[in-house]
Order: C-alpha cells, then structure tokens, then sequence
C-alpha cells in the first residue's frame, strides 16, 4: 500500500500484548493516523465513553485476560454512540471456523496474528471497505 495520509482517521487498539501494540502503533503512525490505545477491555470502555466521535475503527485482540473480545465487542455495540463502529478482531485462532465464529459475533473482520506490518494497514482498509459496502459513511476515499 502506497504511504497515504490518514492524518483525519482515528483508530482505537485494544490489545493486551505490549510487542503487538507496538506493531499496530507503528503501521498506523507510518500513515499518521491518530491512535488511542488501551492494555485491557476495561481500559478500552472507559476511553470510549470519553470519546466525542466514533473512531474510523476499533481494532481489538480477542484473548485478553478479564475481558475476552467479544464480550468486550457486546458491550460496545450495546452502547449506542459505538453501535455502527467497524470492530476489528485480532486473533492467533486463524482457522476457517474461527474468522466464522468471530464474524457472526459480530466483528466486521479479523486480522490474524502474528501481525504483518507489511500488509497490516492494507488488511485493516480493505476491512473497513468491505464494511463500507454495508454502510457507505464508514470509509472516507
């Protein structure tokens, strides 16, 4: 993917693993989008109630002590400023039945670890796309 500016969108990660964060972080930064981070579900509900716009995506790991993934995805689409947000699921349980389960959850796609930088930011437009075919505001060209 060519290095666009997507200094307008924002992205909120919520991922458990301080070496995939920093993954995530740095392929956004790369495009300067703007990122809001949190190391827990609960960390990542009370930044959401503080947000004062639903951000382009929310990019969540699913194994996550506490709180998994879908739960914490329940519980944003339940709120509902977050009720249309594109969720992103990042996941190590890669296989057929896995993205299937993750999918009817919910989440609008997943992305499977381990993280590839090279194609992260292209795996993550071509989510937000393809959620975009079902709501149009979702993606900005």
């Amino acid at each position: 993917m060519s290095k666009t500016d997507l200094s307008a969108w924002h992205f909120v990660i919520v991922e458990d693993d301080p070496n995939n964060l920093a993954v995530l972080e740095a392929v956004l930064d790369h495009y300067h989008a703007r990122v809001t981070s949190a190391l827990s579900a609960k960390d990542a509900l009370n930044t959401l109630n503080e947000l004062k716009t639903v951000p382009q995506a929310i990019i969540t790991d699913i194994s996550m002590p506490m709180m998994d993934g879908i739960e914490l995805l329940h519980k944003i689409k339940a709120m509902p400023f977050f009720v249309n947000a594109t969720t992103i699921a990042l996941t190590a349980n890669a296989m057929p039945r896995d993205r299937d389960r993750l999918l009817d959850a919910g989440f609008d796609g997943y992305i499977a670890k381990p993280l590839n930088a090279a194609t992260l930011m292209q795996e993550i437009v071509d989510i937000m796309r393809n959620g975009a075919a079902r709501n149009p505001s979702m993606v900005a060209e």
